[in-house]
């Protein structure tokens, strides 16, 4: 089952803002250069429409499937030791303050935990732990 992810406002007028910035410089480029400046400038706003609507955690037969845009992970429930809920600024798999935080029996890349934003967090915990059997 899939799952939106919870985006901040702030977050949410960052990347409007940053399509603003990017695309309000088109109207004044000549029109011979604008291939020149949607070049580099293109795949930033990709990357950013992509990470903003194509962001969602799924809940597959044996792993957590987690993505960001163009950036994916995935993780077994078998690997899943707790979940629990905070409220945190650091980097992480979510884009708002109010997470779920899933603590690992393995340590991936120096981390012992996960921290997601899914937008009905009840609904996505009840239901990861019904496919937890360790929990």
């Amino acid at each position: 089952m899939k799952y939106k992810i919870k985006t901040d406002w702030w977050i949410s007028l960052l990347f409007y803002f940053t399509f603003v910035v990017l695309l309000v410089p088109i109207m004044t480029i000549p029109k011979d250069e604008i291939l020149f400046y949607l070049l580099p400038v293109g795949p930033i706003l990709i990357f950013a429409i992509w990470t903003l609507f194509g962001s969602n955690y799924e809940l597959r037969e044996e792993v957590l499937f987690m993505r960001i845009g163009p950036i994916t992970k995935k993780v077994r429930y078998d690997n899943i030791k707790s979940i629990s809920f905070k409220k945190s600024w650091s980097s992480s798999w979510a884009m708002t303050r109010d997470r779920v935080v899933i603590e690992l029996n393995q340590k991936t890349l120096l981390k012992s935990d996960i921290q997601i934003g899914p937008k009905d967090k009840e609904e996505f915990t009840d239901d990861l732990k019904r496919r937890c059997k360790n929990l």
